[in-house]
């Protein structure tokens, strides 16, 4: 008995929302071509050709690519009636709205000349064959076998058009029945595997098949047999489902039609199909690492590592690919590289599954894209690319090191980018169990540079695997700072190992204490398709600049021309110099927005530079617009001058009396407000405040509790923060 393997992978490079599935009966038709000349498909077929169908319309960008790479013209020329006369190609323009001036290349819906250079029938007016195969969107490609049987092949080249001809189950004799496919059965697994197999079987015979005996083995062994009792005329379709098999080594799977109403098969090449189930791939590297190249589309990818409970140890990519979303984590650039640390706690079975959001997996359509998950050494343990919507990747872990003690900051809420004035808020992170131990204390401390903030302490019950949120302790801000939150002990000891223990933080306070700014703003090859304008905190504007056709609202409605009023010009450097107004403090918002929705691209940047020349900021915009704060603490005309480095407060840590130096050019007090750690309010008794000029305010800090507390000193306008240690 020769024995047929059928392969499941699938090949294709396009899958859309909606099309004919693999494996349904192509329906008949009979159509005339461009030249006079009719095709009847079953005709073609019982000649013994496979047919291969390119719907298409004119106008459409996609089928033009397709049909000017050549491919069909190719598997035309070799196998046509010119060649080993063995398929047949047709195109067909499906949209009834073009016209003939359209396939010639000179009406005004058409990519081009589609008539010149093809060597295959054209069927126009075609909506109706369009109907007839569901069709919602161009292009499509269908092969057809002789046997009938439908096969999506958009985006294939020729030779693989071909395989799919050299596939095809061919009609013979009178009772001859062939497997199609199977299904139901893993590509591998761990521990142990369940599955329930099943197959589809085709009447290739002249007479009516009304029985059929299907046998399932297992490493050669008979395991099953199921009889097949109906009417199936030639080219109909049945399927055979099994019992549950479970299998805990590797096994080879058979399916085999062993005979049909009652007789001998008359054709044994289609009456066999084969499997292996190999046991998934193991290591003993608890510090694996996944690396994800990501092809043309890489908001479509999403990834997870399971355990064999099915909980989610690890993550990347884009979760919103399920609601139709961009979510935090999306990988952001197409035809790269992103690399995870992913160290599992313990041994067992765990699970890689990837997701692409359109249905073609990442490679090979739309970019060479690929998963790997590899060992510290190097050693690829999985690697693939090559699926549809999903593909799930058992693998099992033996003799690794248990990591006991893990935990990894998987979030963080809170504050972030820019502020104006003092910034008081309350912190929270995610915390996961990545150790095999539940964790029942945690330690964080939130650092800024080589001072401690504040530390934490936690307790609770946190699972291996689950997540927990921390909240922190208040924080008050009155400058820049690059924060860090640091796990520093679980359950009293060190992290078993140090992954995702620290999360960062970037808070920006950009302090201007005079009127005047300087922008300065390097354009990209596009320079029209930017527009600023700077506001105050009632969003009204107070200076603007760029395309005025664009304005405020306009990022991403792609509407600027070179030329627009006030356009930029191309790869410039433009300085500016932008005046604030001369009254209190004010926090400003400069709106950098880009018509076309992609940034600055190349080189392109802006930068603010305040009157003494310090550099503000500097920034690449990449989306549709940015914005950044400006935090105007005086006017030039403005007769308060309190600057933050005229404010002295000593000593610094503190036992009995807090000294607050200060110098005021106006004759008002200033209000002081003392805070615990937690942001709390607490009552310190403060001497009066008489006159302007220098002023020296000595305060009675001994009935504080050690600690550490902040000192908020304001003029109703605008605040400064002192910190100090009370011992």
């Amino acid at each position: 008995m020769k024995k047929m393997l059928i392969l499941l992978c699938c090949c294709l490079s396009l899958t859309v929302s909606s099309q004919l599935p693999n494996g349904i009966i192509a329906p008949d038709f009979t159509a005339t071509d461009l030249n006079g000349n009719s095709w009847h498909l079953y005709d073609l077929l019982d000649q013994g050709k496979s047919v291969v169908i390119h719907f298409a319309a004119t106008w459409c960008g996609d089928c033009w690519d397709y049909h000017q790479s050549g491919p069909l013209n190719s598997l035309y020329a070799q196998y046509g009636p010119d060649g080993t006369n063995e398929m047949m190609v047709l195109l067909v323009e499906a949209d009834d709205g073009t016209t003939l001036d359209d396939l010639n290349g000179t009406g005004p819906n058409t990519q081009g000349d589609w008539i010149t250079g093809t060597p295959f029938p054209i069927i126009d007016d075609a909506a109706w064959l369009g109907n007839l195969y569901a069709l919602d969107d161009v292009p499509r490609v269908y092969h057809i076998c002789t046997n009938r049987v439908l096969t999506n092949a958009a985006g294939l080249g020729g030779w693989q058009i071909h395989n799919l001809h050299e596939g095809c189950l061919q009609p013979f004799g009178n009772y001859n029945a062939g497997i199609l496919l199977y299904d139901g059965i893993p590509s591998d697994f761990c521990g142990e595997a369940t599955f329930s197999p099943s197959v589809r079987f085709q009447n290739l015979g002249l007479e009516t098949l009304t029985s059929a005996t299907i046998q399932l083995s297992l490493n050669g062994t008979a395991a099953e047999t199921r009889q097949y009792n109906g009417n199936l005329d030639r080219y109909e379709i049945a399927g055979i489902f099994f019992n549950p098999v479970t299998v805990t080594q590797a096994t080879v799977v058979e399916i085999a039609i062993t005979s049909v109403n009652g007789q001998v098969d008359e054709d044994f090449s289609n009456n066999l199909v084969s499997t292996d189930l190999p046991e998934a791939p193991s290591t003993s590297d608890n510090s694996l690492r996944v690396e994800i190249l990501t092809d043309d589309y890489p908001g479509e990818i999403y990834w997870e590592i399971l355990d064999d409970n099915g909980l989610v140890w690890y993550r990347g990519g884009n979760p919103g690919i399920f609601t139709d979303e961009e979510l935090e984590g999306t990988y952001a650039a197409a035809n790269t590289t992103y690399t995870h640390d992913v160290p599992l706690p313990s041994n067992g079975c765990w699970e890689f599954t990837i997701y692409d959001g359109y249905g073609d997996g990442i490679c090979c359509g739309g970019g060479l894209g690929h998963y790997r998950l590899l060992e510290q050494s190097n050693f690829i343990l999985l690697q693939g690319g090559v699926f549809t919507d999903e593909d799930h990747r058992p693998f099992s872990m033996n003799s690794g090191t248990t990591f006991n003690d893990n935990g990894a900051i998987r979030g963080y809420t809170g504050e972030a980018g820019d502020f104006c004035g003092v910034l008081e808020f309350t912190p929270s992170v995610d915390i996961q169990n990545l150790g095999a131990n539940a964790i029942n204390t945690l330690e964080l401390q939130i650092r800024r540079g080589n001072e401690t903030l504040q530390t934490t302490s936690w307790a609770g019950n946190l699972l291996p695997g689950q997540l927990g949120e921390v909240l922190l302790q208040p924080l008050v801000l009155d400058k820049t700072s690059a924060l860090d939150i640091h796990i520093t002990s679980v359950n009293g000891s060190p992290d078993t190992y140090d992954f995702a223990n620290h999360f960062p933080v970037r808070l920006f306070r950009r302090k201007v204490e005079d009127n005047h700014i300087t922008l300065q703003i390097q354009t990209d090859t596009w320079g029209w398709e930017a527009y600023w304008e700077l506001q105050n905190a009632a969003g009204q504007a107070i200076a603007s600049g760029g395309n005025e056709v664009i304005g405020p609202d306009g990022g991403g409605l792609r509407v600027a021309q070179l030329g627009d009023p006030g356009a930029y010009p191309s790869d410039t450097l433009i300085t500016l110099d932008v005046s604030l107004p001369d009254s209190a403090a004010e926090c400003y918002t400069l709106l950098m927005v880009d018509d076309w929705g992609d940034g600055f691209l190349d080189y392109g940047f802006y930068k603010i530079f305040d009157t003494n020349g310090q550099l503000l900021l500097n920034t690449r915009p990449i989306y549709t617009e940015a914005s950044n704060l400006i935090d105007a603490q005086l006017g030039v005309s403005g007769s308060r001058e309190q600057e933050a480095g005229s404010l002295q407060l000593y000593p610094n840590p503190v036992s009995n009396t807090l000294v607050l130096e200060y110098f005021l050019n106006e004759n008002e007090p200033l209000q002081l407000v003392f805070l615990n750690a937690f942001g709390q309010r607490v009552q310190v008794p403060t001497p009066e405040q008489s006159g302007a000029g220098f002023q020296r305010l000595p305060i009675d800090v001994s009935g504080l509790g050690n600690g550490i507390y902040f000192l908020k000193i304001g003029d109703g306008e605008r605040a400064t923060v002192k910190r100090f240690v009370k011992f």
